[in-house]
């Protein structure tokens, strides 16, 4: 029997691991979940406020409903040409939908998931696709 638990440490998780009998594999799902809670605890520490670590989260968790995927470490499976043309393809359907002003805080909370996940973006050329900002005039 196997008894672990996880620790989080400046920003680095630790693994304490006391045998009780004679050591057994560790399943692969445990591993799976380890690279999950990685990645959304890099994502989250990076984030200073309670109030923008909702609102991030918010918007990461619509993010991974529109690419179809269940959970945060299946987001980095792809390679970084994959994962920009997801991005791509993703700001092209925000907008349609969206209003132009708005898509930069909906693309921020991804762009900051990839950052803390190692994964290197081409942010620039992303941010050249953002559509035009609009101001609204309130004349009588």
């Amino acid at each position: 029997f196997v008894d672990f638990t996880i620790i989080l440490s400046h920003n680095f998780y630790m693994i304490e691991v006391s045998y009780q009998q004679t050591p057994t594999y560790i399943k692969k799902s445990f591993y799976k979940n380890m690279i999950q809670e990685r990645c959304l605890g890099m994502f989250l520490q990076a984030i200073h406020t309670e109030s923008t670590r909702k609102t991030y989260k918010y918007h990461l968790d619509k993010f991974m409903a529109w690419n179809k995927v269940t959970d945060y470490g299946d987001l980095l499976k792809a390679d970084e040409k994959a994962i920009q043309r997801n991005l791509e393809d993703y700001l092209i359907h925000l907008k349609d939908n969206c209003s132009p002003n708005y898509i930069p805080m909906i693309l921020a909370p991804v762009e900051l998931f990839y950052t803390m996940s190692e994964v290197n973006l081409n942010t620039k050329r992303l941010h050249k696709m953002f559509p035009t900002k609009t101001k609204r005039c309130f004349y009588d």
